[in-house]
């Protein structure tokens, strides 16, 4: 059973160590597209035009859909009209309003930047115009030409985002090949035998204190839980023949309580359902451990 829970605990801290990726450079960008076995037209086609996550997205997608239309020299009601068509031809047409004045405000609205284009309505904008990518693009395959010219060089906030969803949609398979083309594979710690009960482990470092413990704080509350969430969080981050065998919620409430105010700190297993909690690598989360730091000095 020990051999199991190890394998489960590494398996679970490998898949969210690989789906993390600090800073997107040219080099990571090409071991994605190679671990896809894309080309670079099929690649910049693959991750497609950045969904908006910020008003900056926003106001980018409605100058450009603008631009858009105005190269073709459309007034929005004759945009209306080539999208009813373009529906039609696709057999989408229950995806546009079924009134013309809702669409043509629609229209309005995504040119202005007062609603985010939809996901749905590419294919059929991009039939209406007859193009691929409309001329607002934000992947183009000469873009991507340009990363892996410059492996080194980080990429733009907007790009790195395309990036970090294009690599979480990826198949365990293609993720895995991603990890390998990065050297990206983490090294296991073990884990101990039996879970103790009794106490929320051991005492800090003075040198440990301040930064653990607000690191975990830190990460509890970026995503808007309370203590009595992370508990659970942690109890469900085991395995189910391990989460048996773990103390009641309120206790491990009382050791979320103690890590974070650095009166004890978390021994491996704890530290690997952290690590699991919160998607992060062992290594990022904590650090490495004393007795690493300890061999590697020598």
């Amino acid at each position: 059973m020990r051999e199991q829970i190890i394998k489960e605990l590494a398996d679970a801290t490998l898949r969210a160590h690989i789906a993390i990726v600090d800073v997107w450079t040219g080099s990571n960008a090409a071991a994605l597209r190679t671990a896809l076995r894309l080309s670079i037209e099929g690649f910049a086609d693959h991750i497609d035009i950045v969904p908006a996550t910020d008003s900056t997205d926003t106001d980018v997608q409605a100058t450009l859909l603008r631009q858009a239309r105005l190269s073709k020299g459309w007034s929005q009601s004759q945009l209306v009209n080539h999208l009813r068509r373009a529906a039609t031809e696709l057999g989408h047409d229950t995806v546009l309003p079924y009134d013309s004045k809702t669409l043509l405000a629609y229209v309005s609205y995504f040119e202005n930047g007062r609603r985010r284009f939809p996901e749905r309505y590419k294919p059929i904008y991009r039939h209406a115009f007859g193009s691929t990518d409309l001329g607002f693009r934000l992947i183009t395959p000469e873009l991507v030409s340009q990363w892996e010219t410059h492996p080194d060089t980080p990429l733009s906030l907007q790009c790195q985002r395309v990036l970090d969803a294009a690599l979480a949609s990826c198949s365990r398979d293609t993720q895995m090949r991603f990890a390998l083309l990065c050297g990206k594979f983490p090294t296991f710690r073990d884990v101990p035998a039996s879970v103790d009960e009794g106490t929320p482990d051991a005492p800090f470092t003075p040198a440990d204190t301040p930064t653990m413990a607000h690191r975990l704080r830190h990460e509890r509350r970026q995503r808007m839980w309370s203590q009595k969430e992370m508990a659970a969080k942690l109890r469900e981050a085991a395995a189910p023949h391990l989460r048996r065998r773990l103390p009641e919620l309120e206790t491990l409430q009382r050791y979320v309580r103690s890590y974070e105010a650095a009166d004890h700190r978390p021994r491996d297993l704890y530290a690997e359902l952290y690590s699991r909690a919160f998607g992060i690598p062992h290594h990022i989360l904590f650090g490495a451990r004393p007795d690493t730091k300890a061999r590697a000095s020598r």
